[in-house]
């Protein structure tokens, strides 16, 4: 099953931002992220009148070490998206922001090591651990795991 990917943003009722602006914004990132492999969840697009209380209760069951939120434009100028925000902190959830002309990370960038690295070199490239720690997270990929243990195997 594919990650859940918790679109948050302005939510309807907004008093400075109108709701085809609010959905339509929504709708973009909603599709781009089913695109990217993701298994959007976007409570701004649900009918109900007061949509981020289930949106709420949905943070909480997100899974810190699979799933992740992605802050949509404006939100900053929205009360319960910014509780959002605070809420996924505290989970320990990853946390994207949605940028006018770049993509969402793919689900397998998300899923890559957060401390594997490639440095590019002017002939080569090299991967590297930027880990102070002896293990990669759980459930993460990471690259250079796969080459130390595949030389193991040899």
């Amino acid at each position: 099953m594919n990650p859940i990917l918790y679109c948050s943003g302005p939510y309807p009722g907004h008093r400075e931002i109108s709701l085809e602006e609010i959905v339509g914004v929504a709708e973009f990132y909603r599709a781009q992220a089913a695109d990217a492999g993701w298994l959007p969840v976007c409570p701004s697009l649900w009918p109900e009148a007061e949509s981020w209380r289930s949106g709420e209760a949905l943070i909480q069951r997100l899974d810190p070490d699979y799933d992740a939120v992605l802050m949509l434009p404006g939100w900053l100028r929205d009360q319960y998206a910014i509780v959002d925000r605070q809420r996924a902190v505290a989970r320990g959830l990853r946390i994207y922001a949605a940028r006018d002309g770049q993509p969402i990370p793919s689900v397998e960038a998300h899923q890559l090591c957060p401390h594997y690295r490639v440095v590019h070199y002017e002939i080569s490239d090299r991967d590297t651990c930027d880990a102070n720690v002896s293990r990669c997270p759980v459930g993460a990929n990471c690259p250079l795991r796969k080459k130390v243990w595949r030389g193991r195997a040899r």
